[in-house]
């Protein structure tokens, strides 16, 4: 989805359900807080990553770390125009 793409790219912390191709985008734990598709199961990942703030850094660092997020891209154009 665009919106997980966006905040990806931002490395922003990412709750989603677990719809089918979530698995494309995000890992579980890793880039992204799967829950299943109800709204308690949602509201309480939103809760988790709200109120862990481990998590929270984990998810942020992970995302970082990706080859497409912005700030990395931002790097390597610098380097390029330097």
């Amino acid at each position: 989805s665009i919106v997980l793409d966006e905040a990806k790219l931002l490395a922003k912390p990412i709750v989603s359900t677990n719809y089918n191709t979530v698995g494309d985008s995000l890992t579980h734990g890793q880039t992204g807080y799967i829950t299943e598709m109800d709204a308690d199961s949602l509201c309480e990942g939103i809760c988790t990553v709200a109120s862990d703030s481990a998590l929270r850094c984990r998810l942020e660092n992970n995302l970082r770390q990706q080859e497409d997020c912005a700030p990395l891209l931002t790097d390597r154009y610098i380097e390029i125009m330097l």
